[in-house]
């Protein structure tokens, strides 16, 4: 795929050839059913943008270089709508599973990334049924995307205890998800 013009046909093939990566983001993300087709559309943009842009001399494959394109502009769209939207709309599911293992789970093979996901929901449940509700309520408000700051404040809560909370929540996620 070179970058340059392309007849309305050929971009057209080219968008439903590579419309799955849109698909795999947009999993990543907990949106409400309200809100899926305008993430989906900022994902097609995302991938147009993609093609006109991408340069096949350019060192990376256009699947990785479409799919940070759709990825920043679901983000971009989601934050366009300010905090509020991110926090109360938006739960950002692989967050944990790129921190704990530190890969980018856009590049895996589908059934891997839904796997994983799966997985991670799983232990979370079942966590949530082990831990007392105001760690299960801070640990939600963190990946709600709320600060410490704000969940401190929030619970009348020193920050140190806050983090000391998200950390064994998380091993116990971890523990989980091993077993």
């Amino acid at each position: 795929m070179n970058k340059g013009i392309y007849d309305e046909a050929e971009l057209n093939r080219i968008i439903k050839q590579y419309e799955y990566l849109i698909s795999i983001i947009i999993t990543s993300f907990v949106i409400m059913k309200a809100d899926y087709d305008d993430a989906y559309q900022e994902g097609r943009i995302g991938l147009y943008k993609a093609i006109l842009a991408f340069r096949e001399n350019s060192g990376a494959e256009f699947v990785t270089f479409a799919s940070v394109c759709i990825k920043r502009h679901i983000i971009s769209f989601l934050r366009k709508h300010g905090k509020n939207y991110y926090n109360n709309r938006l739960v950002k599911i692989d967050n944990y599973e790129s921190e704990l293992y530190g890969k980018n789970y856009l590049s895996n093979e589908l059934e891997n990334y839904v796997y994983t996901k799966n997985g991670y929901i799983n232990a979370l449940k079942s966590v949530y049924e082990e831990i007392n509700p105001i760690d299960r309520n801070i640990y939600s408000h963190y990946i709600y995307g709320y600060s410490i700051n704000e969940i401190s404040e929030t619970y009348a809560i020193p920050k140190k205890r806050i983090y000391t909370i998200i950390a064994r929540t998380k091993k116990k996620i971890e523990t989980k998800m091993n077993e």
